[in-house]
C-alpha cells in the first residue's frame, strides 16, 4: 500500500498510485529487486521492442505514409520512434552494403573519373604531405569515406523535408512533420536498396543494372506518391507534382551528398 504523502523520487511530485502522473517514474518496492522481477522485466523489454520492430517494419513497407500519420495523430506507443527507424535502417544498409557507391564515391572512381583538375591536385598534395603513395591514400580514403557516409546521411532528411513543406497548407505546414516524413522516406529507400541488391545477387541469371535501378526508382516514386496520399491533403494533380518534386530533390541530394562526403573526406583525411 502506497502512503498518501509519498513523493516521486525523480521529480518530487506527490504520488497517488504506483506511477508518477507527472513524469511516469515507477514507485520502487522491495519486490523490484527480486531475481524473478528483474528477469521478467528483461524479457518484457525484449518482447515489447521486438513487437515494435516487427509492427513498424510491416507498416513501413505495406502502408506508405501510415507511420507518419500515426505519429502526427499521437498514436506512437505501438511503433518505433522515427529516429529509431532511421538508425536501424541505416545500420542494416551499411552492414550489408557498406561499400555500395550510392552514398559515396570509391577511390577507384573519385581518384580516376574525377581526376582532372582540382581533385587530382588535391590527391597529389595530400599524398606528398603525408609521404605516402596514391594507392596508400586511396586505402585510407576508402575506409574513412565508408564511415563518414554512415554518420552524415541524416543531413539529407532536413533538406528533403522542404520538398513537401512548400506544398502544405494550414495545420499541415509545420516543418517538424515534414522532417519526420523525410526520415521515413529515407529509411524506406535504404532498406529497398538492400532488398533489391539481395535479390539481384541470388537470382540464377544476369539482370542488367539499368533495369534494376529503374525498377528501384519506380518503386520509390510510387511509395512517395502513396505516402503523400496519407500525409497531406492534396488533389491528385498537386500530389503528382509534389511526387515529381520530391523525387527530383531526392536524386539531387543523393548526388550532392556523394560528392560532398567524398570531397570532404579526402580533404580532411
Amino acid at each position: 500500500m502506497i502512503e498518501e504523502n509519498l513523493h516521486c523520487a525523480n521529480c518530487g511530485n506527490k504520488l497517488e498510485g504506483s506511477f508518477c502522473h507527472q513524469c511516469g517514474e515507477k514507485v520502487i518496492s522491495e519486490k523490484d529487486f527480486s531475481l524473478f522481477t528483474i528477469f521478467k522485466n528483461a524479457v518484457d523489454s525484449f518482447v515489447n521492442l521486438d513487437g515494435k520492430i516487427f509492427k513498424t517494419a510491416i507498416y513501413l513497407f505495406t502502408k506508405p505514409g501510415f507511420l507518419v500519420k500515426e505519429y502526427i495523430d499521437g498514436r506512437r506507443v505501438p511503433y518505433m520512434k522515427p529516429f529509431q527507424v532511421f538508425i536501424w535502417c541505416n545500420v542494416i544498409f551499411f552492414f550489408f552494403l557498406g561499400t555500395f557507391d550510392i552514398f559515396l564515391i570509391p577511390s577507384k572512381w573519385f581518384f580516376g573519373y574525377y581526376s582532372q583538375g582540382h581533385i587530382q591536385e588535391l590527391v597529389t598534395e595530400i599524398s606528398n604531405k603525408k609521404g605516402i603513395t596514391v594507392d596508400e591514400l586511396a586505402f585510407l580514403y576508402d575506409q574513412a569515406v565508408t564511415t563518414n557516409s554512415k554518420l552524415f546521411i541524416i543531413l539529407i532528411a532536413p533538406i528533403l523535408a522542404f520538398s513537401t513543406y512548400f506544398f502544405a497548407k494550414g495545420p499541415e505546414k509545420q516543418y517538424g512533420k515534414h522532417f519526420i516524413f523525410a526520415l521515413y522516406l529515407l529509411s524506406f529507400f535504404l532498406i529497398l536498396t538492400v532488398i533489391s541488391s539481395a535479390i539481384i545477387r541470388n537470382i540464377p541469371f544476369h539482370f542488367p543494372n539499368a533495369i534494376v535501378n529503374s525498377l528501384v526508382v519506380l518503386i520509390f516514386i510510387f511509395y512517395i506518391y502513396k505516402s503523400l496520399q496519407q500525409f497531406l491533403t492534396q488533389n491528385i494533380i498537386l500530389r503528382i507534382w509534389n511526387t515529381i518534386v520530391v523525387s527530383l530533390v531526392f536524386i539531387a541530394l543523393e548526388l550532392s551528398y556523394r560528392y560532398f562526403i567524398s570531397y570532404t573526406t579526402l580533404k580532411y583525411i
